[in-house]
């Protein structure tokens, strides 16, 4: 019994095959072994943290020698990838133990698998949650695979997905936070084409999420919001400067012509449970209920 969490990983990523003899006299294997496949990275918050290391080489894993193909027999003459072993088992409750080569000597290493963690979350209700700040009539979004979704048909948000849904998530709470889209209004003229770019700055300062963001503009005492952007093509940075007092003077107008009844939903807690709406501009109104 237990709940489902997601598919168990070692979280090294993909192990690269030792099939090319320098390669491994390079890695001290012995000549009499012709197995095993080398670690290229391993995930900051994966559980083989302190445990496996870059150019380790994984031998065998529960006793089941590793190819240099990264293949374990399967059945008969047939073999598969190695991750069928770690794949089958359970996430949060299962340990695998790994052989591996590492400094001249074989050692076994205990990881208690859990699945991979993707700065660019996958599935929502599971690590993708519905967050959003509007300030100014700019939507800040964290990017994710249902929003994506969302906007199947924009060349934007799939270069986007495809630009950042390989890496894994290098600390807790970040996001790459984007500009969705603007909703046009006088307080944002000139910048009503922007969508789909990443947010590097606020007031020169990187933001990590969409609730440092929305703390950030809140504890603003600047008479200018300045937001810097990444711009899809490299050529530099996109420069959006809004002015403050303008911006919280037209949120309640932004909001009432799109019907939406908060300025910013976010999770709290560090980055976990359901969001919860806050305000922007450093009053206590709750948020409209129509």
């Amino acid at each position: 019994p237990g709940s489902y969490i997601g598919v168990a990983s070692l979280g090294i990523g993909r192990v690269q095959p030792l099939e090319a003899p320098p390669l491994r006299r390079h890695l001290g294997l012995q000549d009499g072994f012709t197995g095993g496949v080398r670690v290229p990275a391993v995930w900051p918050l994966g559980p083989a943290v302190e445990k496996l290391k870059v150019d380790d080489v994984l031998v065998s894993l529960d006793g089941v020698e590793i190819g240099q193909d990264a293949t374990v027999p399967l059945r008969d003459n047939e073999r598969i990838h190695f991750l069928h072993l770690v794949t089958r088992r359970r996430a949060g409750r299962d340990v695998a133990v790994v052989r591996v080569w590492r400094d001249g000597a074989e050692m076994d290493v205990q990881v208690d698998l859990q699945p991979d963690r993707w700065l660019v979350p996958r599935i929502d209700g599971y690590d993708a949650a519905p967050e959003y700040a509007i300030i100014g009539g700019l939507v800040f979004v964290p990017l994710s695979h249902p929003w994506a979704e969302l906007k199947f048909n924009d060349k934007g948000a799939r270069a986007l997905i495809q630009r950042h849904a390989g890496y894994t998530l290098p600390e807790e709470g970040r996001q790459v936070v984007i500009l969705s889209k603007v909703l046009a209004h006088p307080c944002n003229a000139g910048f009503h084409p922007l969508s789909n770019i990443v947010l590097d700055t606020f007031n020169s300062v990187p933001i990590r999420n969409v609730a440092h963001l929305a703390q950030a503009v809140s504890s603003c005492d600047a008479p200018a919001l300045i937001f810097e952007f990444h711009r899809a093509s490299g050529d530099g940075k996109e420069l959006v400067v809004l002015d403050r007092a303008e911006c919280f003077a037209a949120e309640p107008e932004v909001l009432a012509q799109h019907l939406i009844a908060s300025p910013c939903m976010v999770c709290r807690d560090g980055g976990t449970g359901e969001p919860q709406p806050q305000a922007l501009n450093g009053s206590s109104r709750e948020p409209r209920a129509d």
